[in-house]
């Protein structure tokens, strides 16, 4: 039986142990096609190896919110399975947050004040339909993060599987383009991935989206241009090259790691 808290429906800890200080959010609505494939590419990460060598903990949550088809039970399922199987499953708990109500907006303000736990100093925020192909993102964004003290944001950048194609067609490269014009601004913050100090999170609760839908999600993407434009006039934007970054050849998903603070 799953305990129930308020409207979300939470998968037990079966591994309760010291308290995690990194917490990861996956959020996603009606992904039951995709969940499987991300939680692989999620646990195929590096980070939660390093830190089990140092000692700490990590917590993972699928945050699910107001699915229509099996999203929840397929993350469940899926989750329990890659824990089970993992080389470092000492050092993380994965878990399901089913939330009945609709709603990016209202799931990032549920895991950052209510599902996150207290003693977690970094926050990873990440999609649902998205892949991680360089095994040390994560890892590489929260050491970034850690060696840059003022950095509050450390962001990824994304790259269309359309780049991995070996023969592009003319539509593929038409498509490419687009995304280096979107890219080419500076200061921005990806969505998709991204970590941030847990203590700046929790200083923000995102305006609720009544009807859930894009307009919300609009919302949300304006509340986080200002508050980051605002914090960027305050202090400096950093850039940090990664020479050491690896991807696999004609992948290249993380070429950069772009702090704000």
């Amino acid at each position: 039986m799953q305990p129930v808290v308020g409207e979300k429906v939470i998968t037990p800890d079966t591994h309760p142990k010291a308290a995690p200080e990194v917490s990861v959010a996956i959020f996603a609505w009606n992904e039951e096609h995709a969940i499987r494939s991300t939680l692989n590419s999620l646990f195929q990460q590096s980070i939660f190896g390093h830190l089990g060598r140092r000692h700490t903990r990590s917590e993972v949550f699928c945050v699910t919110n107001g699915c229509t088809d099996q999203t929840p039970v397929v993350a469940a399922q899926t989750a329990e399975q890659l824990q089970l199987q993992h080389p470092d499953r000492e050092a993380f708990t994965a878990r399901v947050a089913n939330i009945v109500e609709r709603g990016k907006v209202n799931a990032w303000n549920q895991f950052v004040h209510h599902l996150s736990a207290p003693e977690a100093r970094v926050l990873f925020m990440m999609d649902a339909d998205i892949l991680i192909d360089a095994p040390d993102t994560m890892w590489n964004m929260i050491t970034t993060l850690e060696r840059d003290h003022e950095a509050t944001v450390v962001v990824d950048l994304p790259r269309k599987d359309l780049a991995g194609k070996n023969r592009k067609s003319m539509g593929d490269l038409l498509s490419l383009a687009a995304s280096q014009m979107t890219l080419a601004a500076e200061g921005q913050l990806c969505g998709q991935l991204y970590c941030i100090r847990a203590d700046a999170a929790r200083k923000i609760f995102l305006p609720k989206d009544p009807a859930a839908d894009p307009v919300g999600e609009n919302c949300r993407a304006h509340f986080w241009s200002l508050h980051f434009a605002r914090d960027c006039f305050e202090k400096p934007k950093t850039t940090g090259h990664r020479p050491d970054d690896h991807s696999p050849p004609g992948r290249p998903l993380l070429q950069d790691v772009v702090t704000s603070g």
